[in-house]
């Protein structure tokens, strides 16, 4: 009887130690049979030079290039345009046409959060060989607020009151109100943000946002 106690301790210890190994095998074999995939490099800074050729298979035939006239065009947007940010692999924000994200720290996120400051990079260009510029982020959102649009940025940008441009490469953002998917890429891969367009391109609507809207929207025979 009084070896009871020790024996009963001793098969308690073995198979208190049987199982920590167990599990630490467990954990060895699960670890050697998970492969964790790193990001890709992004190696294509400034994605504004265009070369070779793209071919893009879809069920339903697309009409157009012009992502305003159907969702199947709308699949293209990505492969024709470049956003002011996008996220990369790891659903981390990085500046695609900016050239920094905005953050309080840098003074680009201003007034509590209703006043964002958007730097271009330089040397950026459309492919008519004009200079993307702070003109093409202001004009991309009158283009979007104008009834003729639909009105595209109805629920997601028309939480812009108003864009300054004091220069070529800047665009300062007054909110009506705090928007943390704002920055995020377009409203057509779920963003808030309108997409850049050239505020002149003759002879389509050279400077007019509702000229612009009318032709990306509601004429049919409009493409890229």
């Amino acid at each position: 009887m009084p070896r009871a106690p020790s024996a009963l301790f001793g098969l308690s210890l073995s198979l208190l130690l049987f199982s920590s190994l167990d599990a630490v095998d467990s954990q060895a074999a699960v670890k050697s049979h998970t492969r964790v995939r790193a990001a890709p490099t992004i190696r294509c800074l400034h994605r504004n030079q265009p070369s070779g050729s793209l071919t893009v298979s879809d069920n339903f035939y697309t009409p157009s290039l012009n992502q305003f006239q159907g969702a199947v065009s709308a699949e293209t947007y990505p492969f024709l345009f470049d956003d002011l940010f996008r996220y990369d692999s790891r659903a981390h924000l990085f500046p695609m046409m900016a050239a920094r994200i905005p953050t309080v720290r840098n003074g680009g996120i201003k007034a509590g959060g209703k006043t964002i400051v958007i730097q271009l990079k330089r040397g950026l260009r459309w492919s008519d060989g004009s200079e993307i510029t702070s003109a093409d982020i202001k004009f991309g959102w009158q283009v979007g607020m104008d009834p003729g649009s639909g009105q595209y940025c109805a629920g997601s940008c028309d939480v812009i009151n108003a864009i300054d441009t004091p220069d070529r490469y800047t665009a300062t953002l007054h909110l009506s109100r705090l928007d943390p998917a704002l920055l995020s890429p377009s409203i057509l891969i779920g963003g808030s943000m309108a997409p850049l367009w050239p505020h002149r391109w003759a002879p389509y609507w050279n400077g007019n946002p509702h000229a612009a809207a009318v032709d990306l929207a509601q004429d049919p025979t409009f493409t890229f």
